[in-house]
C-alpha cells in the first residue's frame, strides 16, 4: 500500500485531492457536458482533449471550487471550443483567451471568447494584478522557447488562492526515455524546422510539430513553486494510442504522472508574503 506522501513525493495525489471520493456518475455528467461541446476535429487535434477521461479528476476540482472562479484565462485558447465549453462549466462571468493564429482568434471571437493576439514569449497579458481567479493552458507550453514570462504573468494576474492547470509534454516520459536508451532524439525536443530528425520508428510522422522544450514532472513543479504555485494534483496523458503496445505500456505507467508522455497539473496560486 503507497502512502499518501508518498505519492505526494511522486506528484500523483497531494494533499487535498482524493480522486477514489469521486463517483462515477458525476464524472461521467461532467464529461459529457463537455464533450456536447467540442467538435470532433477538436479533440483530435488536441493532444491533451485526446486525455479528457485522465483530465476530469482536475476538472472535476475546479468544478466543485466554481462558486469561486469568475475570470478564466486559457493561453493558446485555439479556436476556443473547450475554452467556452469549460468557461460555461464553471459560470464564469469572464472568460478570456490568448491565440496568435489570426483564424483561431477569429473562431475563438466567434464563440464567445475574448480573446487577445499576445506573445507569450515576452509580452505582458492584458490584466491586472490579481484580477484573474483561473490560468488554463493545455498544449502551449512546449511551443515555448522559455516559460519565464509566461508562469510569471500567471502569477501576477492570479488573485491569491487563484488556480492554474497546465499540460505539457513530460521529458522523462517512458517513451523519451526508451529514446535516449536508444540513441534517439525525444520527440517532443525539435532541433531543426526542416523534420524531426532521429526520433523512433514508431512515429507514424517525421513532420516537426514546433515541440521546443518539454519538462520533468519535478522540474516544473520547481518553476511553479519558484513563482508561488503550490501544486495539488498530477495527473498523466495518454494521447495518440496508435498502437496497442503503446496504450498497454501507457496503461502500465498511468498510476505514476513522473513515467507518462504528458501530464497535467492543477496549482494554487498564493501571494507572497
Amino acid at each position: 500500500m503507497v502512502s499518501t506522501d508518498e505519492k505526494r513525493n511522486d506528484g500523483l495525489i497531494p494533499a487535498g485531492c482524493d480522486f477514489h471520493t469521486m463517483t462515477d456518475t458525476r464524472i461521467d455528467r461532467i464529461e459529457r457536458r463537455l464533450r456536447c461541446r467540442l467538435e470532433h476535429t477538436e479533440i483530435n487535434e488536441n493532444s491533451s482533449l485526446q486525455s479528457l477521461d485522465e483530465l476530469l479528476p482536475i476538472l472535476v476540482q475546479l468544478y466543485d471550487r466554481r462558486g469561486g472562479i469568475d475570470d478564466m484565462v486559457d493561453l493558446g485558447c485555439g479556436s476556443g471550443g473547450f475554452t467556452r465549453a469549460l468557461g460555461d462549466l464553471l459560470e464564469c462571468d469572464h472568460i478570456y483567451g490568448i491565440e496568435t493564429d489570426l483564424e483561431r482568434r477569429r473562431s475563438a471571437k466567434e464563440r464567445g471568447v475574448d480573446v487577445y493576439d499576445i506573445d507569450l514569449e515576452c509580452a505582458a497579458v492584458p490584466f491586472d494584478d490579481g484580477e484573474i481567479d483561473l490560468v488554463i493552458s493545455f498544449g502551449l507550453l512546449e511551443h515555448l522557447t522559455w516559460y519565464d514570462n509566461t508562469i510569471r504573468e500567471t502569477a501576477r494576474v492570479l488573485r491569491d488562492g487563484g488556480h492554474t492547470v497546465f499540460s505539457a509534454p513530460n521529458l522523462a516520459g517512458w517513451t523519451n526515455r526508451l529514446s535516449l536508451l536508444l540513441g534517439k532524439q525525444p520527440r517532443n525536443v525539435e532541433f531543426s524546422t526542416q523534420r524531426a530528425f532521429g526520433i523512433l520508428p514508431y512515429y507514424p510522422s517525421n513532420k516537426p510539430l514546433n515541440h521546443v522544450h518539454a519538462p520533468t514532472v519535478g522540474a516544473f513543479r520547481d518553476l511553479l513553486n519558484h513563482h508561488a504555485i503550490d501544486t495539488h494534483a498530477w495527473v498523466g496523458l495518454h494521447p495518440y494510442q496508435r498502437n496497442r503496445s503503446v496504450a498497454v505500456i501507457d496503461r502500465l505507467v498511468s498510476r505514476r504522472p513522473s513515467l507518462c508522455r504528458r501530464f497535467a497539473v492543477l496549482g494554487r496560486y498564493t501571494t507572497p508574503g
